[in-house]
This record gives C-alpha cells, sequence and structure tokens, in this order.
C-alpha cells in the first residue's frame, strides 16, 4: 500500500517539474486532445499534455495553452494542433 501511495505522489510531481510539458489553460467551445494510441477526448482547464498529442477546435471554439518557460499559445477556432517535437532552448545573454 505505501509503494501505490508513492508512486502516486511522486510521479505527478516528477512530471511538473519536467521541462516539456504543455498545460491547457483555457477551453472555450469544443476542444478536444488525442494522446498517441487514445481516443479523442475533451479538453479542460488545468490538463497537461505532452509530446505526440494533438489539439483540436471546433467551430467557435478556442484554448489557451502555456508552456512550462512561461510561453503561451492561443489556438482559434477549425484549427488543428500537433505536438511533434517539445524542447525548450535556453537563452544566452
Amino acid at each position: 500500500m505505501k509503494y501505490i501511495f508513492l508512486l502516486l505522489v511522486i510521479i505527478p510531481i516528477s512530471f511538473l517539474y519536467s521541462e516539456n510539458f504543455i498545460t491547457i489553460m483555457k477551453v472555450t467551445g469544443k476542444v478536444e486532445v488525442k494522446e498517441p494510441g487514445k481516443e479523442w477526448k475533451r479538453a479542460y482547464p488545468g490538463r497537461i499534455v505532452s509530446q505526440g498529442t494533438v489539439i483540436s477546435t471546433g467551430f467557435r471554439s478556442e484554448a489557451k495553452l502555456d508552456l512550462a518557460d512561461s510561453s503561451t499559445i492561443y489556438i482559434e477556432q477549425l484549427s488543428r494542433l500537433a505536438l511533434n517535437k517539445l524542447s525548450i532552448k535556453n537563452k544566452k545573454s
């Protein structure tokens, strides 16, 4: 039982500190997410998506995504975004 608890706590925490993730911050209308090898599912604020995920917006729909480096992506209606490669490059001063 202790091992299950540790896995449920440690795995999500370690994922949050990964540099290659995107959080869905806002959803308006019909926005869906398709992870590799899975079916389309409704997107919701707070959902974390990773490499290989496809995000689709319907008519009069939009989504706001926040990246780990504080960048923002806005997806407008009737769009499809495939997260084929996620990487964050450090800027040199």
